[in-house]
């Protein structure tokens, strides 16, 4: 499916000249990642940002070729995750602060810099 993922990002019509079904690459990728997304969820909670953190950072260095991009994601989401929660375990020792509150600020973070970030390019 990542060929024709990527034949899509060229655009519909491009896409459709090579003989794709959009309709149905849409339909089956809606359905294929609200499963993925809903088994991940069911399994690890509700840890809102590293899902979207992960492809922008991934994308800003690999790129949009989405072979690459989909398991660059998974692994840099699950060393996130894993220092996210090293650091949430020695903030306040011997407590634990829960993960997902260091991660809304560090996600908080990254995209209040990521959107100015990207107001700097478009002035310049």
């Amino acid at each position: 499916m990542s060929v024709r993922i990527n034949v899509l990002s060229a655009g519909d019509d491009v896409a459709e000249s090579l003989g794709i079904d959009m309709v149905k690459l849409r339909r089956n990728g809606l359905i294929l990642s609200a499963l993925v997304t809903s088994v991940c969820i069911a399994f690890t909670g509700i840890i809102g940002f590293i899902g979207l953190m992960a492809p922008h950072l991934c994308r800003m260095v690999i790129g949009n070729d989405t072979r690459y991009l989909l398991p660059a994601s998974a692994a840099l989401g699950a060393l996130i995750l894993l220092v996210s929660d090293t650091l949430a375990r020695m903030v306040i020792r011997p407590e634990e602060l829960p993960v997902g509150i260091l991660m809304y600020l560090l996600g908080g973070t990254f995209f209040i810099w990521l959107i100015t970030r990207k107001k700097k390019d478009v002035s310049v």
